[in-house]
């Protein structure tokens, strides 16, 4: 329930505090006094869209705040749950603040919060009906979904939202793989072929460089034998080289070391050197005694070409085109895993397809009744606001679409006012008063579950009187039994049924004009009411009328 209202800076108010209590509370007042001032400020403290010129002149800001006693009402729990906001048993604040400069910000509990989740949380708590300004009740959408609240069917509908999203994200996926099929499948031939190509090539890492090697090696292997035959004569003791040379010198300084002991180790010295001579020979000898065939220069060419014309396609190396190829392979594996996904995703996506089309069907029939009873009802409250002879029919058909989140059904309000004519369409209805009776005996209906606990009609009674106007009145304070209702009226039989009265003004001073709202009692309430039955000719007698009609009012008219 809303406890309190304040506003500070919004449009002709400079500063307003109202207090609020259950039942029905009338907002009254002269035409143009700003009673629907204080409806949009409501709208903005519940999340509707201010801009700079609703900001009072002179002021830099606009501060509009709204409480609510903590509401027990699972949607409002779930919602402070989720955003980890707690009451602390203290009353709900909504707070909005618009600046002239700058970003404006939304406040719960003190909490900034995303003006999207702020107005979820509005629309929760409060709703305003209005024939202008508030015509949701014209939108097909708004219309299924009174249907559902009025049969108690929300939670299914939210599980028919909730399973075709999962069906939606799992078609999503099916089509994201099979265009990746589709693409994976045309370069399947390149693939098979980059891989059948490297490994044709045989490649090891590291093996271009040993042609390389080998390739100079066979290119110079003339010179290498010419250098080599060099390297003995001047090594090979037989060719009087180096060996035969360190040989003598062996012989003479041996016979030194036999005379004089300190030749000894030079002797040992000059023997090692031999020995390594020697050696060095045997392998120049070994070196010169390699054939070369000259068929394996072309051949080690023939394979350097092949590895370098793979390398080059693949990577520039080995290890990068042997890589190449293990990608490549993993790609034509996910080919394969990826017709198994599929096939996995499709069985799930006719699964859900099947679940929801059980569901939607199920749902269907549940509409079908509910949308019986719903009109019965409406048209029982149309026959005690003074149309008895019109008729309200709710139309359930299947989807042009077929599936949705909501179901498989298209809901559609349809309105006869008077015999002889059509069911047509609510939307298309023209006439103000007869769209607020409508709206009214829609409000009116008992089981009107998930209804917001605070209800606004701004001049629902526009363009109707006399005796319609009490049984707007009787309505008002019938849906005010179960909810609490905040109704703007220039009825003086709707406001003297009310249970508190909120009296709007505005005032002039100077040059400046200001709105003002406080609730009348006793002999104000009896003042504004007789200006309300007699316009600006109040005397004795209209408030002797006024005076009667506050106190029959409020007895039920049976």
């Amino acid at each position: 329930m809303l406890e309190a209202l304040h506003i500070r800076g919004y449009a002709l108010i400079d500063a307003v505090d109202l207090t609020f209590g259950p039942g029905l509370t009338a907002i009254t007042g002269e035409t143009g006094s700003g009673k629907s001032i204080i409806i949009g400020a409501l709208g903005v403290a519940l999340g509707a869209r201010i801009t700079g010129e609703d900001i009072r002149s002179g002021a830099e800001r606009c501060e509009v705040t709204a409480v609510f006693d903590a509401p027990e009402a699972p949607e409002v729990d779930r919602w402070l749950r989720a955003r980890s906001i707690e009451l602390d048993g203290e009353p709900l604040h909504l707070r909005r603040v618009a600046r002239r400069r700058g970003r404006g910000t939304a406040f719960v509990q003190s909490v900034p919060v995303p003006l999207a989740d702020y107005t979820e949380l509005g629309r929760v708590l409060l709703a305003i009906h209005g024939q202008h300004r508030h015509q949701a009740l014209l939108s097909v959408a708004e219309q299924r979904r009174l249907l559902d609240r009025f049969a108690d069917m929300e939670e299914q509908v939210a599980a028919i939202a909730a399973e075709t999203r999962s069906l939606t994200g799992v078609e999503q996926r099916l089509d994201r793989l099979r265009s990746g099929l589709e693409r994976a499948a045309h370069d399947r031939q390149l693939l098979e072929h980059a891989v059948a190509e490297i490994d044709r090539a045989g490649l090891r890492d590291g093996e271009e460089q040993e042609l390389v090697d080998r390739q100079r090696l066979l290119r110079n292997a003339e010179r290498i034998e010419r250098l080599l035959a060099a390297a003995r004569a001047a090594t090979a003791e037989a060719q009087g080289g180096a060996g035969a040379n360190l040989r003598a010198a062996l012989h003479a300084i041996g016979e030194l070391a036999s005379i004089d002991g300190r030749f000894d180790a030079l002797a040992r010295q000059v023997e090692t050197a031999l020995y390594e001579i020697e050696d060095i020979d045997d392998a120049l000898a070994r070196a010169a005694g390699d054939t070369v065939d000259p068929a394996e220069l072309l051949a080690v060419e023939d394979r350097l070409s092949a590895v370098r014309a793979v390398t080059r396609r693949y990577g520039g190396t080995e290890a990068a085109a042997l890589a190449h190829a293990g990608d490549c392979r993993r790609r034509l594996d996910g080919l394969e895993s990826a017709g198994e996904e599929i096939a996995g995703h499709a069985g799930r996506a006719a699964a859900l397809e099947r679940s929801l089309r059980a569901a939607a069907t199920a749902l269907s029939a549940a509409r079908a009744r509910a949308a019986a009873d719903l009109a019965r009802s409406v048209q029982g409250e149309l026959r005690r606001l003074g149309m008895p002879r019109a008729r309200f029919a709710v139309g359930v058909t299947p989807r042009r679409e077929g599936r949705g989140a909501a179901g498989a059904d298209a809901v559609e309000f349809l309105f006869q006012a008077n015999p002889g004519e059509e069911l047509a369409p609510l939307r298309s209805l023209a006439a103000g008063g007869e769209l607020s009776r409508v709206m009214l005996a829609l409000n009116a209906v008992p089981a009107r579950a998930g209804a917001a606990p605070t209800a606004v009609f701004d001049e629902i009674d526009a363009g109707v009187g006399g005796q319609i106007g009490v049984a707007i009145g009787e309505r008002l304070r019938r849906i005010a039994e179960r909810q609490q209702v905040l109704c703007i009226t220039h009825l003086a039989t709707v406001a003297a049924r009310a249970d508190a009265h909120l009296k709007v003004e505005k005032r002039t001073s100077g040059e400046r004009s200001s709105v003002a709202a406080a609730l009348v009692d006793g002999a104000a309430r009896v003042d504004e009411v007789a200006r309300m039955l007699a316009g600006d000719h109040v005397d004795a007698v209209t408030q002797r009328h006024a005076s009667l009609l506050l106190e029959t009012a409020r007895r039920p008219s049976g």
